[in-house]
């Protein structure tokens, strides 16, 4: 189920406003820790898509949850130079995300999207 689909401008105030956005869609389905996990998450690679852009461009945004899994994708219309070559090279370049997200990747081919899923069974083992 499709749950969130908007775009934002990218900048300064974009991880923050994203955040909010998934925060506040999501707090029905995940716990606390889940909702925190997740819009940390979505901070982080809202910031990482937008970072070195001069001038803010548009993001797109899109969260969906099923009975097992909650997605989230963030996409910009452009492909980023900063889009790292390896598994590893993306675990440093988003930390917050390998850490808390159960699958993540980077898709870049036209455009750059970048996404991660959360198991909502295992949401309620965190601590």
């Amino acid at each position: 189920m499709e749950l969130l689909d908007f775009d934002l401008r990218g900048g300064q105030e974009a991880p923050l406003v994203a955040a909010a956005g998934v925060g506040r869609v999501i707090e029905r389905y995940l716990t606390r820790v889940g909702v925190h996990d997740i819009t940390a998450v979505v901070s982080e690679i809202v910031a990482w898509l937008a970072r070195g852009d001069p001038e803010p461009h548009t993001l797109r945004l899109d969260l969906s949850v099923t009975s097992a899994i909650v997605r989230v994708s963030v996409t910009t219309a452009q492909r980023t130079p900063l889009a790292p070559a390896s598994n590893e090279l993306l675990r440093e370049a988003l930390p917050v995300t390998a850490a808390l997200a159960a699958r993540y990747g980077l898709e870049a081919s036209g455009r750059t999207r970048v996404w991660a899923e959360f198991e909502r069974y295992s949401d309620s083992q965190h601590s």
